[in-house]
């Protein structure tokens, strides 16, 4: 036994690995000691075996520290013959350890230490169905004798010992003990007598004790005993057939009832149910609003009051639930599982059909939505209807998923998913979540659900109500045939509108149906769903036909589903014009997404705005609409106006002989008549919407062709006599005469600008795109005319008022835009309204009083005001009422319409900014991008409060586009190109921001690239000499204008970036810099930033190196030197009025000096070092500074000193391995102070505070280095702690 007693600590373990752990040890180890067992067979007085296995039990009870009692029956229990005889039964045939386990588990039941009944009946449990030698009796009469309660047993002593008996008996069971040869019908009688029992004992073990009754009964059905039938008649005669408990049903009885009639079919069941049920059949519709009471779990008195209907069946009344459990529960009891388990048998399920049972949508809507989910009854009960659903969901098949989703269900989903204070939200969104994992798993059911949440019983902005996105994840994840099947839903929202309902509202009907275009909107723009060219066309060809045509009369043999049937009712004018807004969007969104198409020769391409056959999806949508206006007998255009319908139709026609033309262009220019096929056909299809305004628009395009492609242009010239459009290139000399001659790719961009600066989205995306195809063709006229609409020009109220007609249908794709200038006007209205009154409403106001009777000026005598009020009478003063209010709403409006112009005119220019990106992007080596850089700037420079966001895209495009190009610029004319240059420095001179002055560094750059890049001069030393020299006279102006004045803006980053990226070309400067550095003229901080950018050249030197410049390296190191040792001398005049630098300056100049030493060394040469640098030099000028006052604490600095001395002196540095360095040694040979440190004051002897004093040249880092104890790295010297912070510097 001492090799099983420390297995049963961890079966109370609180950790579930741990108890299965330990049961799995101790099973194993017991049936090891039971198969070396051999039973015994000599006979014993029973007696004396009763009390020496009352001792054994004792003393292994001491042994194992487990709180048990001291018998095995219990205190108090008197032990009769028959429980003696099991027992030494039990002892013969089995080990002294296994009868030792058996025992102390099933007294271990009743323990309440953590979780030991768990742990315990795991084993006990286990152990019973792997041993062969325990009888049911056995282990039957011991758990009854363990957990027997007394008259002194206590509450907490009750409850332990009902668990005990509860866990106990449903080991037997789950062991299948109670199914062996071995066992009697007593036994299993026994075993549900007791459950049943301890079930009436405590309300809150009732369902846990009736399903353990379940359990044992589902043994019979499986099992091979002589008495099945036998216990199947008698448990239906102890639980049914009693004449009081036919009144008292429990869940746990339906429960029971639904498995016996799957085992016992034949059983009287009419006999034994009737009543209170109405059939045989436990689901028998008749059944079922008994069934929902008793499910309910509600007390009888509860069902009197709700049940009206209680006098027609006064015993079926009182059924239900008599002894309700008193106390709510969080989980459904388990009878649903078996219900749901009839309804819909899990696979591999044996279990028998329950016959007769109601149909599962009869039976959800009766025990489910009008029970659980009704007006009345609590949010308890409620949640249970939830998991209900929850457990019901995934089991259904697609076809039966709306069975589920009833009124009442829904109502109350809805009311708690909309918001976070409800009772339930938390379980709304866990059923919410679960709907959209099911779509996920199971795409096809999606629609489905789909149709559940946006139909009768769901709402159709199910979305917006929730607050939640389960509609939009549902679609996200829907199959193309679910994608299919919500299509063809939507159209029946528009087709079939009245529905079943006989009343007719025109304003539900009309917003049903808009809501059914959005939804189809909404499925091109969502990314997440696959397109497929079926439904995507299904979706154009709804709102071509019902956004351009009005249908007639239905063609059921028509190629076009959606004209197989009208309408009910016929679409209003304003439906059609949604129509037409919702088709604008589709092509839009069809337009910007792209495709990979596969040519005829295998090869893939992206290619934007085209189906998967490599087809326009703008040239799919005007192939239905030339089909559908031939079919004049079925559909009419609801566009066509009747003065322009000739002219028009003369204009499209013309437009469809050039796309013809188009199509035999070479391919090297193919890209370029893809656009321009793109924009015609875009124009021609506006024309249906927009006629009048198409007509000059096609002609233009038309001569393009022409002009671009040699494309025959028609003679046919139009009839009509309206006026031109004026387009872009008018606005820009109105008095001028428009060219003959113009260059057809203006004309092209003036129809693009024209697109920018209309409401439709579409459209807006159509120009970027198409620009973008036409780029290849851009010239300098392009480009000025582009820039020219960035140019500043006022905006009137009427121009504005034109620009806003439609944008209510628009889909707000500048919503934001708005948003972050609403904020902006209300607090310029604020301003407005505090400031001095405008004159002219004074005026208009004083007219008004005048007309109406009143004098405004004031000028009569002091009573003059009460005289006029006096004389007016009540209609005077109505008037006048009348008169002030529209003298005040039209100063406002006026206001509003010129703020609303203005921002209108900021989203235009970022529109065209869009345009001009577009180009930067595709022609990104184009000479005419340099043509941009100063405008962009200009923007960038200019822009006010207002324009934040324009002067951020213009600043992106310049310095992330263009200026980050990997594509070198061609140039065309190198003038222009210093020119460019020389203003970005002036900008560079007047920088206001730290951001303006990184973005002209950056242009600057590049400008230098494309001018040192340049092609157009022969390769050889002269000419990259004639390259450099413009770019380096405009920086030398900047730089002697950042060294000499003091108002400058110039940044030294200006330089520092043309030294990274042009080392070579910026290495000529460095006779100029040197010169500032040295210069008394200038500033400290001007003479430190010099050095600053020599720091930065000297960084350059293996570059400058590789290029071939080491003899002029080798000359540049004692210039610098000279310069350096002068500003260092000057240091040490300790005069009044000597200007020396401040030790911080000085220590970056030293600094400079130790990079450039070591920098130059391998250049220079080891050998010429020391004359190089003039070591003896420098170690003097070391010693003056270290004596002078102010600069006795600069530590940092004398450490750079000392630096530059080892360098120049070839000294190769230490490993810093613990060995003495060379700098040291030579420091306390050459220049002993500045390694010293700070010296005591007051004392005659130098001494280093703090350093050892064996040892003065060792310091405290070569200590740490060499393992030295903690306490002794902690005691550094000042100047080893300055070094260190300067090593971090570097």
């Amino acid at each position: 036994m001492s090799t099983t007693l420390p297995l049963f600590w961890d079966l109370s373990s609180s950790s579930k690995q741990k108890r299965l752990k330990s049961s799995a040890e101790l099973i194993t180890t017991l049936q090891h000691f039971q198969s070396q067992f051999a039973p015994s067979t000599a006979n014993e007085d029973e007696d004396d075996d009763e009390d020496s296995e009352n001792d054994d039990d004792s003393a292994l009870d001491d042994e194992s520290g487990e709180e048990v009692d001291g018998s095995d029956d219990g205190e108090g229990v008197v032990v009769d013959k028959e429980a003696r005889k099991l027992d030494k039964e039990l002892d013969r045939k089995n080990s002294e350890d296994v009868r030792y386990s058996i025992r102390r588990l099933v007294r271990g039941l009743a323990s309440p230490r953590e979780s030991s009944r768990l742990g315990f009946a795991v084993a006990l449990t286990e152990l019973l169905s792997r041993l062969t030698t325990i009888t049911p009796k056995q282990i039957i009469s011991l758990v009854l004798r363990a957990s027997l309660i007394t008259v002194s047993s206590k509450g907490q002593e009750t409850r332990d010992l009902l668990f005990a008996r509860l866990f106990g008996l449903t080991s037997v069971v789950q062991s299948s003990l109670l199914y062996r040869p071995s066992a009697t019908i007593e036994d299993f009688k026994v075993v549900v007598q007791e459950l049943i029992e301890v079930g009436k004992q405590k309300a809150w073990l009732r369902e846990s004790c009736w399903w353990a009754v379940i359990k044992a009964v589902e043994g019979l059905e499986g099992g091979e005993v002589e008495w099945r039938k036998e216990a199947g008649e008698w448990v239906a005669e102890v639980v049914f057939a009693d004449q009081e408990g036919k009144m008292d049903w429990t869940p746990e009885k339906v429960a029971l009832g639904l498995k016996m009639q799957g085992i016992y079919p034949t059983l009287p069941w009419k006999t034994l149910l009737l009543p209170p049920f109405k059939n045989a059949s436990l689901l028998h519709p008749s059944n079922l609003p008994i069934i929902s009471r008793i499910l309910k779990e509600a007390s009888s008195a509860a069902e009197d009051e709700d049940e009206a209907a209680a006098a027609a069946a006064p015993s079926t009344s009182s059924a239900p639930n008599k002894n309700g459990t008193g106390s709510w529960k969080p989980h459904p009891h388990f009878v649903w599982d078996m219900i749901l388990d009839a309804y819909f048998p899990k696979e591999g399920s044996t279990s028998a059909a329950v016959k007769d049972k109601a149909a599962f949508s009869d039976f959800y809507r009766v025990v489910v939505d009008e029970s659980l989910f009704d007006v009345k009854t609590s949010s308890e009960r409620k949640f249970w209807g939830f998991q209900i659903f929850e457990k019901a969901l995934p089991r259904l098949p697609a076809s039966e998923i709306p069975l589920v989703f009833t009124p009442n269900f829904m109502r109350v989903w809805i009311n708690n998913l909309s918001g976070e204070d409800r009772y339930l939200h938390k379980a709304a969104l866990s059923i919410a979540k679960l709907v959209q994992t099911i779509t996920v798993t199971n795409p096809a059911v999606g629609f489905t659900l789909v149709s559940q949440l946006l139909g009768k019983n769901g709402n159709q902005n199910f979305d917006k109500i929730t607050k939640t996105k389960t509609v939009s994840g549902i679609l996200s994840s829907l199959s193309v045939e679910g994608v299919r099947e919500y299509v063809v839903y939507l159209k029946g929202v528009v087709y079939n509108s009245l529905g079943a309902s006989e009343e007719f509202d025109l304003k539900r009907i009309e917003a049903r149906r808009t809501w059914a275009f959005d939804q189809m909107l909404a499925l091109i723009k969502n990314g997440s769903i696959p397109k497929e060219d079926t439904w995507v066309l299904s979706i154009i060809e709804f709102f071509v036909l019902h956004g351009l045509f009005a249908i007639k009369q239905a063609n059921k043999k028509s190629t076009f589903v959606h004209l197989q049937s009208l309408p009910t009712p016929s679409l209003s004018d304003s439906l059609h014009a949604v129509c037409r807004t919702r088709l604008s969007s589709v092509l839009g969104e069809l337009t910007s997404e792209s495709s990979l198409i596969k040519d005829a020769e295998g090869k893939t391409s992206r290619v934007h705005g085209s189906d998967s056959t490599g087809t326009l999806w703008i040239s799919r949508a005007l192939d239905i609409v030339y089909a559908l206006e031939k079919d004049t007998k079925h559909v009419t255009l609801v566009t066509e106006e009747e003065g322009l319908a000739e002219d028009i139709k003369v204009a499209r026609k013309a437009a469809r002989d050039a796309l013809v033309g188009l199509a035999s262009v070479p391919k090297e220019r193919k890209e370029t008549a893809k656009g321009l096929e793109l924009l015609i056909q875009s124009v021609i299809l506006q024309s249906y919407d927009e006629p009048e305004e198409s007509i000059d628009v096609l002609e233009e395009l038309q001569g393009c062709a022409a002009k671009m492609f040699a494309v025959k242009k028609p003679t046919a010239a139009s009839s009509s006599t309206k006026k031109p459009r004026k387009t872009a290139i008018d606005m820009e000399d109105e008095d001028d005469e428009e060219p003959e001659d113009l260059d057809p790719m203006d004309l092209l961009v003036d129809v693009l600008i024209g697109f920018l600066e209309r409401a439709s989205s579409q459209l807006r995306a159509l120009a970027s795109q198409v620009f973008g195809m036409l780029s290849g063709e851009v010239t300098e006229s392009t480009v000025d005319l582009l820039l020219a609409q960035l140019e500043t020009r006022p905006v009137t109220a009427d121009e504005e008022d034109e620009e806003m007609d439609g944008e209510d249908e628009e889909e707000g794709d500048d919503d934001e835009e708005e948003e972050d200038d609403e904020s902006e006007e209300e607090e310029e209205e604020e301003e407005e309204t505090s400031g001095d009154v405008d004159p002219e409403l004074r005026k208009r106001i004083a007219e008004a009083l005048q007309v109406n009777g009143a004098d405004a000026v004031g000028g009569g005598e002091e009573d003059s005001d009460e005289e006029d009020e006096l004389l007016m009478d009540d209609d005077q003063m109505l008037a006048l009422d009348d008169k002030l209010a529209e003298i005040f709403k039209s100063q406002v409006m006026g206001k509003k319409g010129k703020k609303d112009a203005q921002r209108e005119a900021v989203h235009f220019k970022n529109r065209v900014l869009d345009i001009i990106e577009t180009f930067v992007k595709k022609q990104p080596s184009n000479p005419l991008i340099l043509r941009l850089v100063l405008p962009l700037l200009e923007i960038i420079l200019n822009s006010g409060p207002t324009e934040l966001h324009l002067s951020s895209k213009a600043t992106g495009i310049l310095a992330n586009r263009i200026c980050k190009s990997k594509d070198a610029m061609l140039i065309s004319d190198r003038s222009e190109a210093v020119e460019v240059l020389g203003e970005l420095h002036q900008a560079a001179r007047k920088a206001q921001s730290a951001q303006v002055a990184k973005t002209c560094s950056q242009a600057s750059v590049f400008v230098a690239r494309a001018l040192l890049q340049d092609q157009s001069t022969p390769s050889s030393s002269s000419a990259t000499k004639e390259n450099e020299q413009p770019i380096l006279d405009v920086y030398l102006a900047s730089l002697e204008d950042f060294m000499t004045k003091k108002t400058t803006k110039v940044k030294a980053s200006l330089f520092f970036d043309l030294v990274a990226r042009f080392p070579v070309t910026a290495w000529s400067m460095r006779d100029q810099i040197i010169q500032y550095a040295k210069s008394d003229g200038a500033n400290g901080y001007r003479q430190t930033q010099a050095f600053l950018i020599l720091n930065e050249l000297v960084g350059q030197v293996p570059a400058l190196s590789k290029a071939g410049l080491d003899s002029s390296i080798q000359s540049f190191v004692p210039v610098c030197r000279e310069a350096i040792y002068s500003i260092l001398s000057s240091a040490t005049d300790s005069s009044p009025e000597a200007k020396g630098l401040k030790a911080d300056r000085l220590r970056d100049i030293a600094k400079f000096a130790v990079k450039l030493a070591r920098s130059t060394s391998t250049v220079v040469g080891a050998d010429n070092l020391a004359s190089t640098w003039a070591v003896e030099d420098l170690t003097t000028l070391a010693s003056k500074l270290k004596a002078v006052e102010r600069l006795k604490g600069s530590g940092a600095l004398h450490a750079q000193l000392s630096q530059l001395v080892e360098i120049a002196s070839g000294v190769t540095p230490s490993n810093k391995k613990g060995k003495k360095s060379k700098k040291e040694e030579v420091a306390a040979v050459v220049v002993p102070e500045v390694v010293a440190g700070k010296v005591k004051k007051g004392g005659k002897k130098e001494e280093v505070v703090g350093a050892p004093k064996r040892k003065l040249k060792k310091s405290a880092g070569d200590e740490a280095a060499a393992g030295a104890p903690e306490k002794k790295r902690k005691k550094k010297t000042k100047v080893v702690e300055e070094e260190a912070e300067v090593e971090m510097e570097e």
